[in-house]
């Protein structure tokens, strides 16, 4: 196998705006559309910091690419095994957002 330790360590950083379109949206799925809100409800900040890449970037299993953030591995299938978030303070509507 190659020699991934370059990769280690690795970072991106994304930014959004914390906008009212998706709250909506998830608002209209929970039968909760039009109820006014000044902060984000938990586990609503999974609707921001979404990738937009085009259809023929696209590898078979429906990511992009691997090669630009992830390492160029051999293997047929990703994962998401887990992870921590801390959210420092409530995330507001129209603020600006970093990841």
């Amino acid at each position: 196998m190659n020699n991934f330790e370059a990769w280690i360590g690795k970072k991106e950083v994304y930014h959004d705006v914390c906008n009212d379109k998706p709250i909506g949206m998830m608002q209209a799925l929970l039968n909760q559309y039009g109820q006014p809100i000044d902060e984000l409800p938990l586990l609503f900040h999974w609707l921001y910091f979404l990738p937009v890449v085009n259809q023929s970037e696209l590898a078979e299993d429906g990511h992009p690419h691997k090669g630009s953030f992830l390492p160029p591995i051999p293997f047929p299938k990703r994962m998401w095994a887990g992870g921590r978030l801390k959210f420092h303070s409530p995330i507001r509507v129209n603020q600006q957002l970093r990841r």
